[in-house]
């Protein structure tokens, strides 16, 4: 029983390695400029060139992004269930998306409408210098009861 996990497990593991190199090939090769397979892979070794240039400064790291974000979010997912102990924790059950999306409808308003530059630095210490609900300022409040 355990043997078979073990061979399902790699089994499926593997599948899964050959799709997302299929899918970053697919990835490279289908655009509004439409590129070869054959030079794609040109292109590893002379990149000068405007095929080259569409794969290296524009498809390649997009790509690579994308599977960074796609692991990123996977992992938040997953740790999201773990914490809470709930296999349907998300961030759309939690309210955590509602709470990412007014704070980028805010910094849209107030800093990019009037064109204020503001560093990484300054928005992180924003971030963590706001109250939150787990401060107990919602506990200190007196009950209407």
């Amino acid at each position: 029983m355990e043997k078979t996990r073990k061979i399902r497990c790699f089994t499926t593991f593997i599948i899964l390695i050959i799709l997302i190199i299929i899918l970053l090939i697919m990835n490279v090769c289908i655009g509004t400029v439409h590129i070869s397979f054959k030079d794609a892979f040109a292109t590893l070794y002379d990149h000068s060139d405007r095929v080259g240039r569409i794969v290296w400064d524009i498809r390649m790291p997009r790509a690579i992004a994308a599977m960074i974000l796609g692991g990123a979010l996977a992992l938040a997912g997953y740790l999201l269930q773990t914490f809470f102990h709930n296999p349907i924790a998300g961030p759309f059950v939690l309210g955590i998306s509602s709470g990412a999306k007014m704070i980028v409808a805010l910094v849209m308003v107030f800093l990019l409408g009037n064109a204020i530059r503001v560093s990484s630095l300054a928005m992180i210490c924003l971030l963590y210098t706001s109250p939150s609900p787990r401060d107990g300022l919602l506990s200190r409040m007196p009950s209407s009861a």
